[in-house]
């Protein structure tokens, strides 16, 4: 697939300035001119005023834009058209979706950042310890997520993993959950990751718009 091309938005400061020229334009013409001119001129120019403010506010409403954020604006399920940033990844649940009772040992993100193979996938992760063994962890993940939408997905078992599990939603979401090799981990993390525990790593990925998840997704 060829890589996407991605147009950056206009910024806001540049919004708010065009914004701002309408606003002092119009206040240089609303008082002198009116008053020779009569009350439907100065009708008319009132009325021009409000629709600039609510345009004006409007804009400003949508640049935070919740989980999508931006002027790229989302897609029908809600997730950013444009590049995809962590704090949009950290919006969404499953970002930090700890299993009940686990210890978290890190977390972090990588926004959707560009390659030579094209747009790269943005991500969190997080590494988790609980006492609870393997099977029941994947267990409390699968209710979770498949009462909210998520199907079994494929994923390609990495070498620090013993096992695991992945789930999409739409085209896409994925998610996935893999329970570590503890030797492995202890070499990373040293005495952050407790003997005799289940090792947790979860991942949540959106893919950029336009993308198709890749089968089996490689973790």
């Amino acid at each position: 697939m060829a890589p996407l091309t991605t147009i950056r938005p206009p910024s806001t400061s540049v919004l708010a300035a065009s914004f701002a020229g309408a606003a002092r334009s119009f206040e240089l013409g609303s008082i002198k001119v009116t008053l020779l001119v009569g009350r439907r001129r100065l009708a008319l120019l009132f009325g021009l005023g409000a629709l600039l403010l609510v345009a004006g506010t409007l804009v400003v409403i949508s640049v935070p834009g919740g989980r999508c954020g931006g002027l790229s604006g989302c897609d029908a399920n809600g997730l950013p058209l444009g590049p995809v940033t962590v704090a949009q990844l950290d919006a969404h649940t499953e970002a930090t979706l700890d299993y009940p009772g686990a210890t978290r040992i890190s977390h972090s993100g990588t926004p959707e950042q560009s390659t030579l193979q094209g747009p790269g996938l943005a991500y969190t992760v997080s590494i988790l310890a609980t006492p609870d063994a393997a099977d029941r962890v994947y267990a409390w993940y699968n209710d979770w997520l498949v009462a909210r939408g998520w199907t079994h997905g494929d994923v390609i078992r990495s070498t620090a993993e013993l096992s695991v599990r992945s789930w999409d939603r739409g085209t896409r979401e994925i998610f996935d959950v893999g329970i570590l090799n503890p030797a492995r981990m202890q070499s990373l993390f040293g005495n952050q990751i407790p003997s005799g525990q289940t090792i947790i790593e979860t991942r949540y990925m959106i893919t950029p718009a336009g993308e198709v998840l890749p089968t089996p997704l490689p973790s």
